[in-house]
């Protein structure tokens, strides 16, 4: 080997020295958040509350005084097992989410107008009426003992069946027989019953059981995963929602109903969404109430609304007369459909309510996926996004400012499915 061979081979040798260098990881590499200006994310933070990825798929969320001390006494200790941290943020149910009326069940029958604005009473006719499907609401708790959700609950049976204080089925949640509750991390997100009405307001417009009353679900014969992150005050956080949505998948959730959202952008909680196109899940989210136009401006983009994955079908509100709602978000690129989201009777803790907001319109959407589910078990979820924004009712003058342009009609979308899927 002459002299020109050994620098050659010398220079190789120590240029593949200095990339191996280069890609070693560090504390700062795993958590470059903890640097100022890395992330182009400026957004509220926790800063004592990290969210964890690890090498082998796991989540956690984990506590530390500080950035600087987290980095240094367990990045570091854990370093060649961690693949990613970043900062905890916070997410809220929009307060756009108003109450506008109590009812009493003894004195009111529900007009149930937007069952019949999406002709989905015409779809139950066929006898597709969700049967055979879960929407996992990750939201805030269900009463799981409404008179109109106790029949709904999807129950494990390997823990029902069980022995207490047991994780009968290795699953990694003892005794989770009705779903989790990622706030309190305890087994029954149902109890005791938050003063908070959301996620019970948005399992009943999913699949309220029409048997036992008079408020409508749209999708009667399905099941309902309660899987809660929220405080009694309506407030979670992004590591909160992740670990729900991975538990949602793994109990054999079709469908993700996100009836929240944050101003943050998150590399954790993108990737946790991406993730369960590999499950074969469709995740449903909330378009937001601020009346922002998404295409003018990405300083009032709501997270995970606008991430616009092929599995994921973003939702704006409409009202009785079929416009989009003043308080809804909405785009031509990352907002899909629009669907009824005004003066909504549905189920809350001890009885009803009427409710407004895209969280009301977003469970339409689950639910109206779940009966296309139901009737096409075989459909993927991009085909149940096709089916639905191709079925949408376009009204000359009432356009809606989404992708579709229209307001869905969950009968059009049965036969666009049916078209697709012989």
């Amino acid at each position: 080997m002459d002299v020109t061979q050994n620098r050659v081979l010398l220079c190789g040798l120590l240029s593949g020295l200095l990339i191996s260098c280069a890609n070693k990881k560090s504390s700062s590499s795993v958590f470059p958040e903890s640097s100022q200006g890395t992330t182009g994310c400026a957004a509220e933070k926790l800063e004592t509350q990290f969210i964890v990825q690890w090498e082998d798929g796991r989540i956690t969320v984990e506590k530390g005084e500080n950035a600087e001390l987290f980095k240094d006494r367990f990045i570091s200790d854990k370093l060649q097992e961690i693949r990613h941290v970043e900062f905890d943020k916070p997410v809220r149910l929009d307060q756009a989410d108003f109450q506008t009326e109590a009812l009493n069940p003894q004195f009111f029958t529900p007009d149930n107008w937007q069952i019949t604005s999406v002709k989905a009473d015409q779809v139950w006719s066929q006898g597709v009426t969700g049967q055979g499907v879960t929407v996992a609401v990750v939201d805030a708790p269900v009463d799981r003992r409404h008179v109109q959700l106790r029949n709904q609950i999807l129950i494990n049976s390997a823990e029902l069946n069980g022995r207490p204080g047991i994780d009968d089925d290795n699953n990694g949640f003892i005794d989770d027989v009705y779903g989790w509750d990622f706030f309190s991390n305890k087994s029954d997100p149902t109890l005791p019953i938050y003063y908070e009405d959301h996620g019970t307001h948005v399992a009943g417009i999913v699949g309220a059981d029409h048997s036992t009353g008079a408020m409508r679900g749209i999708a009667p014969q399905v099941k309902i995963l309660p899987v809660n992150f929220m405080s009694e005050n309506g407030e979670g956080t992004l590591g909160g929602a992740i670990q729900a949505m991975k538990y949602a998948a793994a109990r054999g959730a079709k469908i993700i109903n996100a009836s929240w959202g944050g101003s943050s952008c998150s590399q954790s909680l993108a990737e946790a969404v991406a993730s369960l196109n590999s499950r074969g899940v469709l995740f449903v989210a909330a378009s937001g109430n601020d009346g922002a136009d998404f295409d003018f401006s990405k300083m009032g983009w709501v997270y995970p609304a606008v991430y616009n994955y092929s599995h994921q079908v973003t939702v704006a509100a409409t009202n009785k007369f079929d416009y989009i709602t003043d308080f809804s978000n909405k785009s031509f690129s990352l907002v899909h459909l629009g669907a009824p989201g005004f003066d909504i009777i549905s189920t809350v803790n001890g009885g009803y309510y009427k409710m407004s907001g895209t969280s009301m319109a977003t469970p339409l959407v689950s639910g109206a996926s779940a009966l296309l589910w139901s009737a096409k078990p075989q459909a993927t979820a991009q085909q149940i996004k096709q089916a639905l924004l191709s079925g949408v009712d376009v009204i000359p003058g009432k356009e809606s400012k989404t992708s579709s342009r229209g307001r869905m009609n969950v009968l059009k979308s049965l036969d666009q499915l049916r078209r697709m899927i012989p």
